[in-house]
């Protein structure tokens, strides 16, 4: 017992000493909300923190009880404090430049700042700032501004009438959750930042709701879901997604590292772009209106998308950007109001100081109309413009140092100060063009000696200020036309040039009544009056595929929309979408059991499946419901194997007639099959009864046949000496002498 004591002591000490580490341990680990606690909905930040009590009241700062002014208690912080501020009116601006905890009342804390600055500007890491209303006296400076911050949480505030509501610069990290953005210029703005987090958050009024500004990849890398709100309707930003499709109640849209995504009949307005693709390819958007962006697509080292049939309008920037964006196809789209119409540049990578241009583009059979620029080219090359209408703009078309661009079959009509304006650029090529009723057509401005070509050898274009003799009458004036210092037309059209190009879109689906597990071809019937042309597919409003034919296995039953868009080089765009059917395979369900069975035997039943052609079907699920009398006894499943047999095995424990019904689901892929069977069950005794009665009929009956036989022989040979005796009495009768 003496020892049993010292050990109880030792364990004992042991533990204290052991509980009262833990607690200096935990009582040391700083509160960093942004690292250790889970972002949640309604304030759970703050309320976390309030709830947990591990703060300690040395570490808390009180205004106006500590401090009058909340920029003083920040003064006297230190990092891992915590500031609570009463509700009121607090006229100030404050800088955070300590890992601090900024805590006000919700809809009562106040700040308002009168001064020319940023209202509250965080400076430093593991912040937290919650429960107040940011306001200003001017809209000239941002609310809420982190500059080279991380891991800061910016939660529950209300920030209107700035610049930027709240704006991250070069802020990585960070988290902003249930805050409230009205009436500023821009509402959320985050500039070459990364892997922030959005949630919840409110944008109303603000002339631009949300804007995510980069060039390399990384700073269009964030997680902002749809529980944000753009004046009431969520935003779909798409990272590293695929085969999506985006229509109706967008309110923003951003679209990165993507693929092949639809994006369709959505009207979006007030953001940086409407549409934001950042190195995102092979998408499509089409029958959509963006208006009051700042750019109404925006395409960022985007490739081979395209867009089509939409309505870009009174875009204070752009209606269509491209930096440093190729291949793609913009066809019969309405440019509108904007200050340039469209807007392809380069893209200059500062790491590595790469330049990519906007390259291999095909523009056509756009109507681009009343916007300062109608189309702005800055170092662009190898773009194709084609069928486009250029009316009433102020400069329809200006190039800056771009090379090689054609120019083709567009209408270039009521330009309010420039038809075609030229800086720096060379080896461009136009021909049959319309050059109508501009104030002047051309102009041309280089450093030295820049010729482009104004016609393909053997037309040129149409200048309605152009007249001479057309001897011949090949409809060619005799004269060339001089455009320019070093520029000359050599085939000027005495007519306007008017092509026009029709094209059909049809398709034909092959087989015509297809089934799950079906390649089914689709092959474009289509025709353009031989102009060449691009086919698209849209799959089910999301996948997209280009090509003339597809192949696609349909891996469920139903109903399957598939639309064929088809473009020719002139933008003329047509398109049909059938319906398809896809049936489910047809199954033939065969049960194999014994009719009879003895209690306590292993009995087995087996489900075979085969489909429609003959092929055994493996690795699917099977029930078998064994069911006595009215009730079902119990139920099991089986898959069937590589012969496409189910098997399951019973031992029956009660004697009578079991009724087992099998059932195959088929569920998206097979018909539905049910079959059943019964199987009686007998005790082994009366089996031993039934069999000796048998044993012993049959032995009667064998008894039987013998004694027969016997009887029969004794009675014939009783006849035949009776016949015999009868016999020899004749006929000794009949020699009886005279």
């Amino acid at each position: 017992m003496f020892y049993l004591s010292i050990c109880i002591n030792f364990c004992m000490k042991s533990l204290s000493i052991l509980a009262f580490g833990l607690l200096l341990i935990f009582s040391l680990v700083p509160l960093n909300t942004a690292d250790h606690l889970k972002v949640e909905r309604r304030s759970s930040i703050v309320d976390s923190l309030l709830a947990s009590g591990l703060t300690k009241e040395t570490s808390k700062l009180y205004v106006p009880e500590n401090y009058s002014s909340i920029q003083e208690a920040l003064n006297n912080a230190w990092d891992g404090c915590t500031i609570y501020v009463k509700g009121g009116f607090y006229e100030e601006s404050l800088i955070i430049d300590k890992a601090v905890s900024l805590i006000g009342v919700v809809n009562e804390t106040v700040i308002y700042n009168r001064r020319a600055s940023v209202t509250v500007y965080v400076k430093a890491d593991n912040v937290l700032l919650a429960n107040f209303i940011v306001n200003a006296s001017t809209s000239t400076f941002d609310g809420i501004y982190l500059f080279h911050a991380s891991s800061v949480v910016i939660e529950n505030n209300t920030v209107i009438n700035h610049r930027n509501g709240i704006y991250l610069r070069y802020s990585s990290g960070n988290i902003l959750v249930n805050n409230f953005m009205a009436d500023n210029a821009v509402g959320i703005h985050i500039y070459d930042s990364t892997n922030n987090t959005l949630e919840y958050n409110v944008m109303v009024r603000n002339k631009c709701n949300l804007r995510v500004w980069g060039l390399p990849l990384e700073h269009f890398i964030h997680r902002i879901d749809k529980t944000n709100k753009v004046d009431g309707r969520p935003v779909y930003y798409l990272v590293n997604k695929e085969n999506e499709t985006i229509s109706y109640d967008a309110g923003y849209i951003g679209l990165v590292n993507s693929s092949r995504i639809t994006v369709y009949n959505v009207n979006v307005t007030n953001n940086l772009s409407g549409i934001l693709l950042a190195y995102t390819n092979y998408s499509f958007i089409w029958n959509s209106n963006f208006s009051n962006n700042e750019r109404g697509v925006y395409l960022i080292s985007s490739h081979e998308n395209v867009v089509v049939g939409n309505i870009f309008e009174s875009n204070f920037w752009s209606g269509i950007s491209l930096v440093a964006s190729s291949k793609n196809f913009i066809a019969s789209n309405i440019v509108c109001e904007n200050k340039y119409g469209m807007y392809l540049t380069v893209g200059t990578y500062i790491s590595n100081s790469i330049t990519f241009s906007s390259d291999n583009n095909t523009v056509s059979g756009n109507i681009i109309k009343e916007n300062l620029y109608g189309l702005f080219l800055d170092n662009a090359m190898r773009n194709i413009f084609r069928k486009n209408l250029f009316a009433n703009n102020s400069i329809a078309i200006h190039l800056s140092i771009s090379t090689q661009n054609t120019f083709a079959e567009n209408n270039v009509s009521y330009s309010r100060e420039i038809g075609v304006k030229i800086e720096n650029s060379y080896e461009n090529v136009f021909y049959e063009n319309n050059f109508l009723v501009n104030n002047v057509d051309v102009s041309c401005a280089s450093t030295g000696p820049a010729i482009n070509y104004w016609d393909n050898g053997t037309n040129g274009n149409y200048w309605d200020k152009y007249e001479n003799c057309d001897e011949n009458g090949d409809m060619i004036w005799d004269q060339p036309f001089v455009v320019c210092q070093f520029n000359k037309d050599n085939f000027p059209s005495v007519l306007p040039v008017n092509k026009t190009y029709a094209v059909i879109a049809n398709f034909t689906v092959i087989p015509e009544k297809p089934k799950v597990f079906d390649s089914v071809k689709f092959s474009a019937s289509s025709c353009g009056l031989d102009q060449p042309l691009r086919v698209w597919w849209n799959f089910n409003g999301c996948e997209i595929i280009a090509g003339n034919d597809f192949y696609k296995t349909f891996l469920e039953s139903g109903y399957y929309n598939v639309t064929l868009f088809v473009l020719n080089e002139a933008g003329t765009v047509n398109y049909t979408t059938k319906q398809i059917y896809v049936r489910k395979v047809n199954v033939t369900l065969l049960l194999l059991s014994p009719s009879r069975c003895f209690i306590g035997e292993n009995l087995s039943v087996t489900a075979v499946l085969t489909d429609e052609d003959g092929r055994r079907l493996v690795n699917l699920t099977v029930k078998f419901y064994f069911v006595v009398g009215n009730a079902t006894k119990f139920a099991v499943t089986a898959q069937t194997n590589i012969d496409g047999e189910a098997v399951v095995w019973i031992i029956p424990e009660e004697y009578g007639e079991i009724r087992v019904n099998v059932e195959f689901e088929g569920k998206t892929q097979y018909e539905r099959k049910v079959e059943s069977t019964t199987i009686d069950v007998v005790p082994k005794t009366e089996f031993t009864v039934v069999f000796l009665l048998i044993i012993f009929s049959v032995a009667i009956l064998v008894i039987f046949v013998t004694s027969w036989k016997k009887t029969r022989k004794f009675f014939m040979n009783k006849l035949s000496k009776r016949m015999k005796l009868e016999a020899q009495s004749v006929i000794q009768k009949s020699i009886k002498p005279v």
